[in-house]
């Protein structure tokens, strides 16, 4: 009886390019779309107060609620009125729940300089009235942050 015998020589490799191709052109759709909605949360607008000690904020699940300098209230580039704006913050709110029963929702105030303080603290009362715990203000850093390399946007 004759044994066949496996061929010892090296079989020709070749890279397949198209998944990495696709893969390729799948990141950079990603980090386009990603770059779109980040822009959507930043009003170019708000001029942002001086902060000479801050420091950056640290989490997810955050909200970033705009403050114009006549008062008018923007979330992902769409103008709010005040009770709109309680009415979204209440349900993000319901929507991340916390493991102890609050929520885990973080809301940044980006406030104009000189947007009158009566419109920051409506944005406030709605968190409070929510339920959220965690606020953050944007603040453009100061002579003293800005030497620490922390970006306060």
């Amino acid at each position: 009886m004759r044994l066949l015998r496996r061929s010892t020589g090296l079989k020709d490799v070749s890279l397949q390019m198209t998944p990495m191709i696709d893969i390729v052109f799948l990141l950079v759709i990603f980090f386009l779309c990603t770059a779109e909605v980040c822009k959507l949360e930043l009003d170019p607008a708000v001029t942002l107060p001086v902060a000479f000690r801050a420091s950056p904020e640290t989490g997810d699940h955050r909200l970033v609620v705009n403050v114009g300098r006549d008062g008018g209230i923007r979330v992902m580039s769409a103008a709010y009125a005040p009770g709109e704006l309680r009415r979204l913050i209440a349900e993000e709110a319901a929507r991340q729940p916390a493991p102890d029963g609050g929520t885990a929702l973080a809301v940044k105030i980006r406030a104009d300089a000189d947007a009158p303080y009566r419109h920051v603290s409506e944005v406030m009362a709605a968190c409070r009235d929510a339920g959220v715990r965690r606020l953050a203000f944007g603040a453009s850093p100061g002579e003293e942050s800005a030497g620490s390399g922390r970006d306060l946007r």
